[in-house]
Protein backbone atom coordinates (compact mmCIF):
# COMPACT_ATOMS: atom_id res chain seq x y z
CA UNK A 1 0.00 0.00 0.00
CA UNK A 2 1.48 3.34 -1.10
CA UNK A 3 -1.27 5.76 -0.18
CA UNK A 4 -4.88 6.17 0.93
CA UNK A 5 -6.96 9.08 -0.27
CA UNK A 6 -10.25 10.11 1.31
CA UNK A 7 -12.84 12.02 -0.69
CA UNK A 8 -16.42 13.08 -0.09
CA UNK A 9 -17.99 9.90 -1.48
CA UNK A 10 -15.28 7.20 -1.44
CA UNK A 11 -11.88 5.99 -0.24
CA UNK A 12 -9.09 5.23 -2.71
CA UNK A 13 -6.28 2.81 -1.88
CA UNK A 14 -3.16 3.19 -4.01
CA UNK A 15 -0.82 0.21 -4.47
CA UNK A 16 2.30 -0.13 -6.66
CA UNK A 17 0.23 -1.80 -9.39
CA UNK A 18 -3.30 -0.43 -9.12
CA UNK A 19 -5.87 1.83 -7.46
CA UNK A 20 -8.95 0.59 -5.63
CA UNK A 21 -12.03 2.56 -4.62
CA UNK A 22 -14.50 1.68 -1.86
CA UNK A 23 -17.13 3.42 0.19
CA UNK A 24 -15.16 2.87 3.42
CA UNK A 25 -12.03 1.16 4.72
CA UNK A 26 -11.30 -1.04 7.74
CA UNK A 27 -7.74 -0.69 9.01
CA UNK A 28 -6.51 -4.07 10.27
CA UNK A 29 -2.89 -3.33 9.40
CA UNK A 30 -1.25 -3.60 12.80
CA UNK A 31 0.55 -1.35 15.23
CA UNK A 32 2.21 0.67 12.43
CA UNK A 33 -1.14 1.19 10.70
CA UNK A 34 -0.93 3.12 7.43
CA UNK A 35 -4.70 3.52 7.54
CA UNK A 36 -4.49 5.25 10.94
CA UNK A 37 -1.82 7.67 9.70
CA UNK A 38 -3.33 8.47 6.31
CA UNK A 39 -6.80 8.98 7.76
CA UNK A 40 -5.44 11.34 10.40
CA UNK A 41 -6.82 9.20 13.23
CA UNK A 42 -3.33 8.77 14.67
CA UNK A 43 0.00 10.06 13.42
CA UNK A 44 2.03 8.46 16.22
CA UNK A 45 1.60 6.52 19.45
CA UNK A 46 1.91 8.23 22.81
CA UNK A 47 3.54 6.73 25.88
CA UNK A 48 0.98 3.91 26.15
CA UNK A 49 2.99 1.43 24.13
CA UNK A 50 5.39 -1.41 24.87
CA UNK A 51 8.58 -2.57 23.20
CA UNK A 52 9.05 -6.32 22.91
CA UNK A 53 12.12 -8.26 21.81
CA UNK A 54 11.88 -11.85 20.64
CA UNK A 55 14.04 -14.55 19.15
CA UNK A 56 13.51 -18.12 18.00
CA UNK A 57 16.28 -20.56 18.84
CA UNK A 58 16.55 -23.76 16.82
CA UNK A 59 16.75 -26.81 19.09
CA UNK A 60 15.92 -30.47 18.70
CA UNK A 61 12.74 -31.56 20.43
CA UNK A 62 14.61 -33.37 23.22
CA UNK A 63 16.39 -30.17 24.27
CA UNK A 64 13.17 -28.19 24.01
CA UNK A 65 11.49 -30.70 26.33
CA UNK A 66 14.28 -30.09 28.85
CA UNK A 67 13.66 -26.33 28.67
CA UNK A 68 9.87 -26.16 28.70
CA UNK A 69 7.21 -28.81 29.15
CA UNK A 70 5.28 -29.38 25.92
CA UNK A 71 2.18 -27.25 25.55
CA UNK A 72 3.16 -24.81 28.28
CA UNK A 73 4.31 -21.20 28.46
CA UNK A 74 6.83 -20.05 31.03
CA UNK A 75 5.87 -16.54 32.07
CA UNK A 76 8.13 -14.67 34.49
CA UNK A 77 5.59 -12.06 35.68
CA UNK A 78 7.77 -9.06 34.83
CA UNK A 79 7.24 -9.57 31.10
CA UNK A 80 9.78 -12.16 29.88
CA UNK A 81 8.66 -15.58 28.79
CA UNK A 82 9.32 -18.51 26.51
CA UNK A 83 7.32 -21.24 24.87
CA UNK A 84 8.12 -24.25 22.69
CA UNK A 85 7.42 -24.80 19.01
CA UNK A 86 8.36 -27.73 16.81
CA UNK A 87 12.14 -27.56 16.47
CA UNK A 88 12.32 -24.06 17.94
CA UNK A 89 12.11 -22.29 21.27
CA UNK A 90 10.61 -18.80 21.28
CA UNK A 91 12.08 -16.45 23.89
CA UNK A 92 10.77 -12.94 24.49
CA UNK A 93 11.00 -9.93 26.77
CA UNK A 94 9.01 -6.73 26.83
CA UNK A 95 7.79 -3.78 28.84
CA UNK A 96 6.57 -0.17 28.63
CA UNK A 97 8.78 1.66 26.17
CA UNK A 98 9.78 4.18 28.85
CA UNK A 99 11.37 1.32 30.83
CA UNK A 100 13.13 -0.38 27.91
CA UNK A 101 16.30 1.66 27.56
CA UNK A 102 19.14 -0.73 26.85
CA UNK A 103 16.56 -3.30 25.77
CA UNK A 104 19.02 -5.48 23.85
CA UNK A 105 21.30 -5.73 26.88
CA UNK A 106 18.30 -6.58 29.07
CA UNK A 107 17.21 -9.24 26.61
CA UNK A 108 20.63 -10.89 26.43
CA UNK A 109 20.88 -10.88 30.24
CA UNK A 110 17.55 -12.70 30.38
CA UNK A 111 18.68 -15.27 27.81
CA UNK A 112 21.91 -15.86 29.74
CA UNK A 113 19.96 -16.33 32.97
CA UNK A 114 17.65 -18.84 31.28
CA UNK A 115 20.67 -20.64 29.80
CA UNK A 116 22.15 -21.07 33.27
CA UNK A 117 18.84 -22.14 34.76
CA UNK A 118 18.11 -24.69 32.03
CA UNK A 119 21.77 -25.71 31.61
CA UNK A 120 21.51 -25.22 27.85
CA UNK A 121 23.48 -22.56 25.97
CA UNK A 122 20.81 -20.52 24.22
CA UNK A 123 22.97 -17.41 23.81
CA UNK A 124 25.25 -18.79 21.09
CA UNK A 125 22.26 -20.15 19.17
CA UNK A 126 20.66 -16.73 18.64
CA UNK A 127 20.91 -15.61 15.01
CA UNK A 128 18.43 -12.76 15.04
CA UNK A 129 16.53 -10.62 17.56
CA UNK A 130 13.22 -9.14 16.42
CA UNK A 131 11.69 -6.05 18.00
CA UNK A 132 8.03 -5.08 17.91
CA UNK A 133 5.88 -2.32 19.30
CA UNK A 134 2.75 -3.42 21.16
CA UNK A 135 0.09 -0.89 22.18
CA UNK A 136 -1.25 -1.11 25.73
CA UNK A 137 -5.02 -1.59 25.79
CA UNK A 138 -7.53 -0.12 28.20
CA UNK A 139 -6.97 3.46 27.02
CA UNK A 140 -9.63 5.61 25.37
CA UNK A 141 -8.35 6.26 21.86
CA UNK A 142 -9.82 7.53 18.63
CA UNK A 143 -10.47 4.43 16.50
CA UNK A 144 -12.83 5.67 13.79
CA UNK A 145 -13.62 8.61 11.56
CA UNK A 146 -15.51 9.38 8.38
CA UNK A 147 -15.42 6.21 6.21
CA UNK A 148 -12.79 4.48 8.36
CA UNK A 149 -12.59 2.02 11.27
CA UNK A 150 -9.51 0.59 13.01
CA UNK A 151 -9.36 -2.93 14.47
CA UNK A 152 -6.95 -5.08 16.49
CA UNK A 153 -3.45 -3.71 17.11
CA UNK A 154 -4.17 -0.76 14.83
CA UNK A 155 -6.85 0.31 17.33
CA UNK A 156 -4.70 -0.54 20.37
CA UNK A 157 -6.81 -3.53 21.43
CA UNK A 158 -4.15 -5.52 23.32
CA UNK A 159 -4.19 -7.06 26.80
CA UNK A 160 -1.96 -4.66 28.82
CA UNK A 161 -0.91 -7.42 31.23
CA UNK A 162 -0.06 -10.32 28.90
CA UNK A 163 0.35 -8.32 25.65
CA UNK A 164 -2.02 -10.77 23.92
CA UNK A 165 -4.09 -9.32 21.11
CA UNK A 166 -5.38 -12.17 18.93
CA UNK A 167 -8.78 -12.43 20.63
CA UNK A 168 -9.35 -8.68 20.43
CA UNK A 169 -8.25 -8.60 16.78
CA UNK A 170 -10.79 -11.28 15.87
CA UNK A 171 -13.59 -9.81 17.98
CA UNK A 172 -13.08 -6.22 16.80
CA UNK A 173 -12.87 -7.52 13.21
CA UNK A 174 -16.25 -9.23 13.60
CA UNK A 175 -17.77 -6.04 15.00
CA UNK A 176 -16.20 -3.94 12.23
CA UNK A 177 -17.67 -6.25 9.58
CA UNK A 178 -21.11 -5.97 11.17
CA UNK A 179 -20.98 -2.16 11.34
CA UNK A 180 -19.57 -1.90 7.80
CA UNK A 181 -22.48 -4.01 6.50
CA UNK A 182 -24.93 -1.72 8.31
CA UNK A 183 -23.20 1.32 6.83
CA UNK A 184 -23.56 -0.10 3.31
CA UNK A 185 -27.19 -1.05 3.95
CA UNK A 186 -27.99 2.47 5.17
CA UNK A 187 -25.60 4.21 2.77
CA UNK A 188 -24.26 6.10 5.76
CA UNK A 189 -20.51 6.26 6.34
CA UNK A 190 -20.48 9.30 8.58
CA UNK A 191 -18.40 9.60 11.72
CA UNK A 192 -21.60 9.61 13.77
CA UNK A 193 -22.96 6.40 12.24
CA UNK A 194 -19.66 4.53 12.53
CA UNK A 195 -19.49 5.50 16.21
CA UNK A 196 -21.67 2.43 16.70
CA UNK A 197 -18.46 0.44 16.24
CA UNK A 198 -16.89 2.13 19.27
CA UNK A 199 -19.97 1.43 21.38
CA UNK A 200 -20.08 -2.25 20.45
CA UNK A 201 -16.35 -2.71 21.14
CA UNK A 202 -16.79 -1.07 24.54
CA UNK A 203 -19.70 -3.38 25.30
CA UNK A 204 -17.83 -6.49 24.12
CA UNK A 205 -14.44 -6.03 25.79
CA UNK A 206 -13.74 -2.39 26.63
CA UNK A 207 -14.46 -2.65 30.34
CA UNK A 208 -12.31 -5.77 30.66
CA UNK A 209 -9.35 -4.11 28.93
CA UNK A 210 -9.65 -1.25 31.42
CA UNK A 211 -9.78 -3.76 34.30
CA UNK A 212 -6.73 -5.52 32.85
CA UNK A 213 -4.92 -2.20 32.72
CA UNK A 214 -5.68 -1.52 36.39
CA UNK A 215 -4.48 -5.01 37.28
CA UNK A 216 -1.30 -4.66 35.21
CA UNK A 217 -0.51 -1.25 36.70
CA UNK A 218 -0.87 -2.62 40.22
CA UNK A 219 0.85 -5.98 39.62
CA UNK A 220 3.88 -4.64 37.75
CA UNK A 221 4.16 -1.70 40.11
CA UNK A 222 4.11 -3.95 43.19
CA UNK A 223 5.92 -7.10 42.08
CA UNK A 224 7.07 -8.31 45.51
CA UNK A 225 3.75 -7.69 47.23
CA UNK A 226 1.80 -9.24 44.34
CA UNK A 227 3.90 -12.40 44.42
CA UNK A 228 3.65 -12.54 48.21
CA UNK A 229 -0.14 -12.63 48.22
CA UNK A 230 -0.28 -15.14 45.35
CA UNK A 231 2.09 -17.44 47.25
CA UNK A 232 0.11 -17.14 50.48
CA UNK A 233 -3.37 -17.62 48.99
CA UNK A 234 -3.74 -20.78 46.88
CA UNK A 235 -7.31 -20.01 45.80
CA UNK A 236 -6.32 -16.55 44.62
CA UNK A 237 -3.40 -18.03 42.70
CA UNK A 238 -5.71 -20.51 40.97
CA UNK A 239 -8.11 -17.70 40.05
CA UNK A 240 -5.15 -15.74 38.71
CA UNK A 241 -4.24 -18.70 36.48
CA UNK A 242 -7.83 -18.86 35.23
CA UNK A 243 -7.54 -15.19 34.26
CA UNK A 244 -4.22 -15.71 32.48
CA UNK A 245 -5.76 -18.63 30.54
CA UNK A 246 -8.72 -16.48 29.54
CA UNK A 247 -11.26 -18.51 31.52
CA UNK A 248 -12.04 -15.52 33.75
CA UNK A 249 -12.19 -11.82 32.92
CA UNK A 250 -9.94 -9.32 34.65
CA UNK A 251 -13.01 -7.47 35.89
CA UNK A 252 -14.35 -10.63 37.53
CA UNK A 253 -10.92 -11.48 38.95
CA UNK A 254 -10.56 -8.03 40.53
CA UNK A 255 -14.06 -8.33 42.05
CA UNK A 256 -13.32 -11.85 43.29
CA UNK A 257 -10.13 -10.66 45.03
CA UNK A 258 -11.92 -7.82 46.80
CA UNK A 259 -14.80 -10.04 47.95
CA UNK A 260 -12.50 -12.86 49.08
CA UNK A 261 -10.19 -10.76 51.20
CA UNK A 262 -11.00 -7.04 51.14
CA UNK A 263 -8.71 -6.17 54.07
CA UNK A 264 -5.72 -8.03 52.62
CA UNK A 265 -6.36 -6.61 49.17
CA UNK A 266 -6.59 -3.04 50.48
CA UNK A 267 -3.40 -3.52 52.52
CA UNK A 268 -1.68 -4.84 49.43
CA UNK A 269 -2.76 -1.85 47.36
CA UNK A 270 -1.93 0.70 50.06
CA UNK A 271 1.40 -0.92 50.91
Amino acid sequence: MKDIKFSKDHVEVVTPINRYQARMIVGSDGVNSVVARKSGIRTRWGSDISLCLETEVELDDALIAECVEAGTLEFYFRGPGMFPKRGRLSVGLGGPISQMRGSRKMFMSFVKAISLQKKINLTDRITRINSNLIPLGGVNRKIHDERVILTGDAAGFVDPFLAEGLYYAIKSGEIAAYIAALAVENNNFSREFLAGYVTKCDDAFGSDLKAARRFAKFAYGNIDRSLKILRSDKQMFLKYLETVRGDMTYADFNKWCVLRSPVTFLKLISG
